[in-house]
């Protein structure tokens, strides 16, 4: 995370909310000449699990599977430009949850998609 801007726009970690949902936007902390798959993968998993946003207090999260489809070209959003990101976690249950993320450029192309099964540990 220490290589990243990160600007919150969701709900805050461990706020206790109802929904397990996050979003913001995201850049490198230090200029990158270009935005490729590598750069793509470390921006959509270094945010925060969603379902931090419905715990009150920090615990401990693995994950345990990681799918990544790349739509269009990520260079073509510029080497500097923040992306948006935004993750829900439509399913948490018996210490599993399965959250989906998404990156767009700031004019609204979807670049990535992301697909995770966490579980939380005790």
């Amino acid at each position: 995370a220490r290589h990243f801007i990160f600007r919150n726009t969701g709900p805050l970690p461990y706020s206790g909310g109802r929904e397990a949902r996050t979003a913001g936007w995201i850049a490198p902390r230090t200029p990158v000449r270009c935005r490729d798959a590598g750069l793509m993968t470390a921006l959509i998993d270094a945010w925060w699990p969603a379902c931090f946003s419905i715990l009150s207090a920090p615990r401990p999260v693995v994950t345990l599977t990681f799918m990544l489809e790349l739509l269009g070209e990520p260079a073509d959003a510029g080497p500097a430009a923040p992306l948006y990101f935004c993750g829900r976690a439509p399913v948490a249950c018996e210490g599993y949850s399965s959250e989906e993320r998404q990156l767009f450029t700031a004019d609204g192309r979807l670049l990535a998609l992301n697909h995770q099964v966490m579980t939380l540990i005790k």
